[in-house]
């Protein structure tokens, strides 16, 4: 999905980078491909013009969230978001906050999506109180917009929401996929900077987490695990096996987390390092070019760090 959430972010996001994602071999960033391909087609002039007079017009956007067209309803929160990419000044992100607690679940979640873009914004301190209430609402499209917030937030600002990691943990078995994924991804951004804020339990966790099924949740748990891997790599040391595992695969999400772990020390480096020779000299590697950068990278750390001694 890492795709599909790069052209959301993009103003050009559809149509020339679509055609591509409908034939991917991943049926979730398929289905999503066709989704927004299809929200492009249809005439949605009215949101359009809303979002382009900006923080003025949310009330008036937050009213097609309840609209019974789904394509109505995904093309308002795309507007939303934009909204608040576009205007995270400080008056509109008090706004947003005010209408957490609204009593119309539309209405607190158009908010959630609009405030995921604000972050930039310091003003986000003086939401994780109310964004943590509504992670247990029995809505999981609510649970799962307050979650995809908090990530957001948690990468640019994690002292703000690192109150929220307890519930977070909670929702790393949410009955919604989804869920599970983005708490993953919060906590990641939460455990960059405050390791001592996160369970235990989540760090002994990752390496399974990699072992998913659920493109989403496996997407997640690796960015997590790069985020960490660049403050505190001896927390996540123990999904090494894992990510060359994946790296043998041709996955190559797996590269900068590897990279990054491989500095937790020289012993953890010379272990990825021999690791990673055996996959140049295994026939079933699918990316031979990754693994050499990897070991590249290791091989100039270790000098540079020699060097310092000297």
């Amino acid at each position: 999905m890492a795709k599909i959430e790069e052209l959301r972010n993009k103003e050009e996001y559809s149509l020339l980078n679509l055609p591509e994602l409908i034939k991917s071999e991943d049926e979730n960033v398929r289905k999503e491909a066709e989704n927004i391909l299809a929200l492009k087609k249809r005439d949605f002039s009215k949101i359009d013009e809303l979002r382009k007079r900006g923080d003025k017009e949310i009330s008036e956007l937050l009213k097609f969230l309840d609209n019974e067209d789904r394509d109505v309803q995904c093309h308002a929160q795309y507007a939303l978001e934009k909204i608040g990419k576009e205007h995270p000044e400080k008056e509109n992100v008090r706004k947003l906050i005010k209408l957490l607690d609204d009593k119309e679940r539309s209405v607190q979640i158009g908010a959630a999506l609009a405030l995921s873009q604000s972050t930039k914004e310091k003003e986000v301190k003086n939401v994780s109180h109310k964004l943590i209430k509504l992670l247990n609402d029995e809505n999981w499209f609510v649970r799962r917009e307050v979650t995809w917030t908090l990530r957001c937030i948690a990468s640019v600002h994690p002292k703000e929401v690192k109150k929220a990691s307890h519930k977070l943990m909670e929702l790393l078995d949410d009955e919604k996929k989804i869920v599970q994924a983005l708490a993953i991804g919060a906590l990641g951004g939460i455990a960059k900077e405050y390791p001592e804020e996160v369970d235990v339990s989540y760090f002994y966790r990752l390496p399974e987490l990699l072992d998913s099924n659920d493109v989403n949740i496996q997407y997640e748990t690796i960015f997590a695990i790069d985020k960490i891997a660049k403050t505190h790599p001896e927390k996540v040391m123990n999904t090494s096996n894992k990510l060359i595992g994946l790296l043998k695969k041709g996955d190559i999400r797996a590269t900068s987390a590897l990279t990054n772990i491989s500095k937790a020390d020289s012993k953890i480096a010379e272990n990825i390092s021999q690791e990673l020779k055996g996959l140049l000299d295994d026939e079933n590697t699918v990316n031979k070019e990754e693994v050499n950068r990897i070991l590249e990278s290791i091989i100039k750390w270790r000098h540079e760090k020699n060097k310092k001694r000297k």
